[in-house]
């Protein structure tokens, strides 16, 4: 059974930001799937990779939908953006470097860092915006 799952209580009301935050969910559960099973090293390191680089994808697209909305709280929100990229760059040295407890590490940050982004600071950008 999957151990992140996405629920429809953390939309934040766009579709897309949500199918986003959905497929974030999906890559970090990859994730926690390969370093718990201690797969093939590439596929720890693709799944890894996979989930930084989508991540900044969604990061620069939630960015530019909220300018386009004139979200009051852009500045603060881009910010809060790049802490969590440097957290999954920090998770990206980590393995590299062979830390070894890189699942618990992972699971912290899905559910004490990106899940709170999304409630919280996601939920109040998409408010603020200017329709």
């Amino acid at each position: 059974m999957p151990f992140f799952v996405w629920r429809t209580a953390y939309s934040v009301g766009s579709e897309a930001i949500d199918n986003q935050h959905k497929q974030l969910f999906e890559l970090a559960e990859l994730l926690r799937c390969a370093l718990q099973s201690e797969d093939v090293e590439s596929v720890v390191e693709d799944a890894l990779l996979a989930l930084q680089s989508y991540a900044r994808e969604h990061f620069r697209d939630e960015e530019i939908l909220f300018q386009n909305c004139d979200s009051a709280l852009l500045a603060q929100h881009r910010q809060a953006h790049r802490q969590l990229a440097a957290e999954i760059e920090e998770m990206v040295v980590d393995r590299a470097v062979g830390y070894v407890d890189l699942q618990n590490k992972l699971v912290d940050w899905v559910n004490r860092r990106l899940l709170q982004h999304i409630l919280v600071e996601d939920t109040k950008a998409w408010a603020a915006r200017q329709i």
